[in-house]
């Protein structure tokens, strides 16, 4: 009777965990949300993550990284700040930004989003992600805002690990429509992946030399998917099979900052994703996929349309068309 319980507590928060995590599949190995920002607002909900201190303070804490159901990720997180003055540091509340907030970040707790940290003249912060597994693949979602009083400039975010990334965010000042990603990075021979942020001044150029209080950034909220790096092992089980197309099917058309179903990591899972997996199949002997050809499709363009229509008119979810991609 316990054991029944057990699975039945277990079973509903699972439910719970990506019912407040809309959007994010479960091929996804873990889903990570960091809270960065006040100590006063931290995310105290379980799933959450906080690099928080106090105001106009650098936190330099590792961080034991968990997974949005609480579950010990085995990552750990450490923050690096390139200067410990007033170019650095834990944003005042009055800095805040109420919202409302991108489509891209439904269901995550304002506590993670209103408050922030900024670098600027020329400064950065660098969280450094330890102890990650073989045979994974990292997608990155970064937001950024101010409140309408508070200054903002330009936030960009580089990622590096075995390949690199960047993207960014203009302007910041009561952000509600953009946030920053960047897919498909892959640990070094460290295994460890990096992530350096850092202020520009609005047109993107790095702060002037000589400038006071020029080139800022905020940084409020990250969020982490590891899945699978294997070429077309979308339910990140470790093996290419016929799991792996329903799990892409089920995906298809979505944005690669909910899934690890974007195998070649473009931003969204479409139909080239579908090609890494007939090939994994072939590399991995092809056994079941030969055998079930005639029941595997790809869904057919107008069928993807109507889907892709009903979700952006449901959810409003904007696509980013400037996401750099990794090189």
């Amino acid at each position: 009777m316990v054991n029944r319980l057990n699975i039945v507590l277990r079973f509903s928060l699972i439910l719970f965990g990506v019912a407040a995590m809309p959007g994010v599949s479960l091929a996804v190995i873990h889903a990570i949300n960091l809270d960065l920002g006040i100590d006063t607002q931290q995310s105290l909900i379980p799933g959450y993550n906080n690099l928080t201190g106090p105001a106009l303070t650098e936190p330099t804490t590792t961080l034991n990284l968990i997974d949005i159901f609480g579950a010990a990720t085995g990552i750990t997180l450490t923050p690096t700040w390139s200067a410990m003055d007033n170019d650095t540091g834990v944003a005042l509340p009055a800095a805040n930004f109420q919202g409302r907030y991108p489509d891209e970040i439904p269901g995550i707790a304002q506590s993670a989003l209103r408050d922030n940290v900024w670098v600027r003249d020329g400064q950065s912060l660098t969280l450094t992600l330890n102890n990650l597994p073989a045979n994974t693949a990292y997608n990155f979602l970064f937001y950024g805002a101010a409140g309408e009083t508070s200054t903002g400039d330009y936030s960009l975010w580089t990622v590096t690990g075995s390949n690199s990334g960047s993207d960014f965010i203009v302007p910041l000042v009561a952000n509600h429509t953009q946030v920053a990603t960047v897919n498909g990075i892959l640990p070094n021979a460290n295994n460890r992946i990096t992530v350096r942020f850092e202020g520009r001044r609005p047109d993107g150029t790095p702060q002037l030399p000589g400038v006071n209080d020029d080139g800022l950034g905020r940084f409020n909220y990250m969020r982490i998917l590891e899945h699978s790096s294997i070429a077309g092992d979308f339910d990140a089980n470790g093996v290419v099979n016929d799991a792996d197309y329903t799990t892409w099917r089920s995906d298809f058309g979505r944005l690669a900052h909910t899934t690890g179903a974007d195998g070649n990591h473009n931003g969204v899972v479409d139909a080239a994703d579908y090609v890494l997996w007939r090939k994994g199949m072939t590399a991995g002997g092809g056994g079941a996929g030969a055998s079930s050809d005639s029941t595997l499709s790809v869904p057919e363009p107008h069928a993807a349309a109507l889907v892709g229509a009903l979700v952006l008119s449901c959810c409003g979810f904007r696509v980013r068309r400037r996401c750099r991609l990794p090189r």
